[in-house]
């Protein structure tokens, strides 16, 4: 039996309600910053420069609303998030409209694919959204991470033995991916929701949107996605990775090995600290094992050299008596 467990948190509604045959989506918190256009250089390329697919833009190519944009911009610590073509969700750095002008918001007079409520952008213009108060619900659980430690968290995913891949998520009522058991914790992390799904008798786990914990018996691979889809932090682990908007972290629930967090080639310090001391360990063995040979060598000379001169010292006596 399916249930949900919801938290005083107002970025997801409760994930059971529905809209038409859609689950309840995301709305932005704030009206845009206006309609621009390329003026210059072009400085809305962020995605780009993290190798990740830019623009962005939903696997169904029919979701895209300037929410799923501003998740999307700000999993990666984006500034500006930005809309076109009704469709393409591409972000920017703090610089990221220093090569653009505004123009009259009536050049922005496309609807996006998702919500015809909302404009995304023309043919060759953005709607833009800062994403700091675009989505003020979502950014209150974005992490205290760098740029570079997020990358490193989605590049060493793969490292993770439990871990087995993104794949998308359906926005259907009652059509979800993983269709066991689903709950929503706000300390949520991956080794929360291995517990939740073992606890079940499931063999599979998938988290989502940084806080919602799905269970299954298995699942359906070929919906896999590109790794920077899963971009959300764990609300209960800023080094691990729970999904994205409709996107699914898939982990082997039945993997007995728990850890903490995606793996490294780096070791820890506290590894570091004990490979020193055992090197110390085995020097000072080794130290005493050369001092004894050293001490059992010369014990041993000593003694040859004794019975040397007992035996030089009786042939003399015994020379003296004849």
């Amino acid at each position: 039996m399916a249930f949900s467990e919801t938290s005083n948190r107002t970025l997801l509604n409760d994930v059971g309600e529905c809209v038409g045959n859609l689950t309840r989506r995301n709305h932005p918190t704030s009206d845009p910053m206006g309609c621009y256009n390329l003026n210059n250089n072009d400085t809305l390329n962020g995605l780009s420069n993290l190798n990740f697919p830019d623009p962005y833009k939903d696997r169904d190519e029919n979701l895209m609303d300037p929410a799923l944009c501003i998740i999307h911009c700000a999993d990666y610590l984006f500034k500006y998030a930005a809309l076109r073509r009704g469709k393409e969700c591409r972000c920017g750095t703090e610089t990221g409209l220093l090569g653009y002008i505004r123009y009259d918001d009536t050049f922005c007079n496309l609807s996006c694919i998702g919500n015809s409520s909302y404009k995304c952008g023309g043919e060759n213009v953005y709607t833009i959204y800062e994403v700091g108060s675009g989505l003020s619900s979502h950014n209150k659980f974005i992490p205290n991470i760098t740029v570079n430690d997020k990358l490193k968290v989605v590049k060493n995913l793969e490292k993770d033995s439990r871990y087995m891949g993104c794949i998308k998520d359906s926005p259907y009522c009652n059509q979800r991916s993983l269709n066991g058991t689903l709950k929503e914790l706000p300390n949520m992390t991956v080794e929360n929701c291995i517990r939740i799904c073992r606890e079940g008798n499931f063999e599979i786990i998938g988290l989502e949107i940084g806080s919602q914990c799905f269970c299954a018996h298995d699942f359906n691979s070929s919906t896999n996605l590109d790794k920077s889809d899963c971009s959300t932090s764990c609300e209960g682990n800023s080094s691990q990775i729970c999904g994205g908007p409709l996107a699914l972290s898939i982990y082997n629930a039945s993997e007995d090995k728990i850890t903490s967090g995606t793996k490294d080639n780096n070791l820890s310090i506290g590894a570091i600290i004990g490979i020193i001391l055992g090197i110390i360990a085995i020097v000072f063995v080794v130290g005493l094992i050369y001092k004894f040979t050293n001490w059992l060598n010369c014990f041993r000379n000593n003694q040859l050299n004794n019975n040397n001169n007992n035996r030089n010292q009786y042939n003399t006596d015994h020379e003296q008596m004849f």
